[in-house]
């Protein structure tokens, strides 16, 4: 009996075959939660490579990669810590789908969706995705936690901004 109990005991620690930084996944919940077994509980990331997938509205494109000075983010769960990060990636072309529904404004992003689209991932126009190297220290608490993310581009006169934006709106209104 006692032994029995022991090995029903062991198969209640969790251990994972990699090193890394154990991420909990939502779906699992918090302390006193009890999972099925073959449930994911979290993921365990490399410290090394935790990215931020970022996306880039076809309005500002021309304006990251033209102008790009340095990029820097913040966790939502620590809003007032900006840390520097670097571009890794970038993903040739544009896309009509998001990576996650969090993204669109459905999911309460900046992005819109097509309503039709039950997923919330189809966006109504073109975005560009960026993958960011996270900052050593910088540990999101939950896998796919919201970043704020904000691309310096330097200082730019008011009559260089006017003029690309009244472009860019002449641009999207006539579809070249």
């Amino acid at each position: 009996m006692l032994e029995r109990t022991a090995e029903r005991f062991a198969r209640l620690i969790v251990r994972a075959e990699a090193d890394g930084v154990l991420i909990v996944s939502q779906a699992a919940g918090h302390g006193g939660t009890v999972l099925q077994e073959g449930r994911a509980a979290g993921y365990v990331l490399d410290r090394k490579q935790l990215i931020a997938r970022v996306v880039v509205t076809q309005d500002n494109i021309d304006l990251v990669r033209s102008r790009f000075g340095s990029v820097e983010l913040r966790l939502a769960e620590e809003i007032a810590a900006a840390r520097p990060a670097s571009v890794i990636r970038e993903m040739p072309g544009g896309v009509e789908e998001l990576p996650t529904a969090a993204l669109g404004a459905s999911g309460g992003g900046p992005i819109a969706v097509d309503p039709k689209d039950s997923n919330g991932v189809k966006t109504l126009e073109r975005v560009f995705i960026f993958d960011l190297q996270l900052p050593a220290g910088m540990t999101p608490k939950v896998f796919g936690e919201r970043v704020h993310v904000r691309f310096d581009h330097g200082g730019e006169p008011l009559l260089p901004q006017g003029y690309r934006r009244v472009r860019q709106l002449f641009l999207s209104r006539f579809n070249v």
